[in-house]
């Protein structure tokens, strides 16, 4: 199927969902739409290719939510990109409620590892996810995957135990299956969470684990996060067996974020919240002198609660064998306005 053909299905699915809207709703089906847009520029400290050193992009998400009675829900996201001027179709996912402390979710979703892969691109308060988690899910410890997972998450304002899980099993289009887990306990606005990730290569014959250890602070103003991770490459294991080494590769990692948000309620300002956020990866834990550390200031100006303008200011120093110092060659900074609906 050519990338037109997509293109055309993916649009006439979008008709089809709004065109039924109105006869869905007369029956005993809730249909919601949510989503983002965002535009901006990116200006790198280094040419990324053909003297390059900026990039102006857009982006969006088009969510459909789809409530069937009281026990059933459905999602469908779509996303549309500037670097291609395609859209994907994200996730498809479907809920079952058993009991109050018991839902069934089904789908290509996320893998539950860690706070910040649980939190929806809209819902970050930088602009990209830190460096440290996009490296864990390039090497099978985050992302997606078409998975069975069992869950419930608290809320403060429901009357239930301080707690939330996550147990997922899931299979990737290769050979590659694993099993996840997550559980939260919740103190007022603390949560402290553990997880674990068993990942299984199947025609590489590799088995690996990953480990986190996440503590959020959470209030209506003021957030800040520390997460810990540790892993298992699989792709790392691999080339050292065929060099005839050790295959237990472990990569480390770790983020905390703070942000605070000042309120002003006045015409064109409802508030301003300074950011920063602080990053390390690891890749071989046995090769100290292999790293990247990621410093990032920003500051989220919010003309509307879901209208803003925000500021990032990205440092990577990063040090390895081909370079003796620190060397900020990935930084970048990015300003972008960005809605929610």
């Amino acid at each position: 199927m050519t990338t037109y053909m997509k293109k055309i299905l993916l649009l006439t699915l979008f008709a089809l969902i709004i065109t039924f809207t109105n006869v869905i709703a007369k029956k005993d089906i809730d249909v919601n739409f949510e989503g983002f847009g965002s535009t901006g520029f990116t200006f790198f400290n280094t040419d990324l290719m053909n003297k390059v050193n900026n990039l102006a992009y857009y982006r969006g998400k088009l969510q459909t939510e789809i409530k069937y009675g009281e026990f059933i829900k459905a999602q469908l996201d779509f996303r549309g990109e500037s670097d291609d001027h395609s859209i994907t179709f994200k996730e498809f996912s479907i809920r079952f409620k058993f009991m109050d402390y018991f839902w069934l979710k089904v789908g290509n979703i996320k893998k539950p590892f860690g706070y910040e892969q649980l939190t929806n691109r809209e819902d970050l308060k930088v602009i990209e996810r830190s460096y440290a988690h996009e490296q864990f899910a390039n090497i099978g410890y985050g992302g997606r995957s078409v998975s069975l997972m069992a869950y419930y998450e608290y809320d403060e304002e429901v009357d239930g135990p301080p707690i939330s899980y996550y147990v997922s099993g899931f299979k990737e289009n290769s050979l590659n299956a694993g099993f996840s887990s997550r559980l939260v306990y919740h103190h007022e606005n603390l949560a402290y969470a553990l997880n674990y990730l068993y990942l299984s290569n199947g025609s590489l014959d590799l088995i690996t684990n990953g480990f986190a250890l996440d503590i959020t602070v959470d209030k209506k103003r003021y957030i800040t996060s520390i997460e810990l991770l540790a892993a298992q490459d699989p792709v790392d294991g691999i080339i050292r067996r065929l060099q005839g080494k050790d295959e237990n590769v472990w990569t480390l990692g770790a983020k905390w974020l703070t942000a605070y948000k000042f309120k002003f309620d006045k015409r064109f300002m409802d508030a301003v919240e300074p950011l920063i956020q602080f990053s390390y990866l690891l890749p071989d834990s046995e090769v100290m002198g292999n790293n990247v550390i990621q410093l990032l200031l920003g500051c989220n100006y919010y003309f509307y609660k879901d209208v803003m303008l925000r500021f990032n200011g990205d440092v990577r120093l990063t040090k390895n064998e081909y370079i003796g110092e620190y060397d900020p060659y990935n930084s970048k900074a990015t300003i972008e306005i960005f809605i929610t609906f």
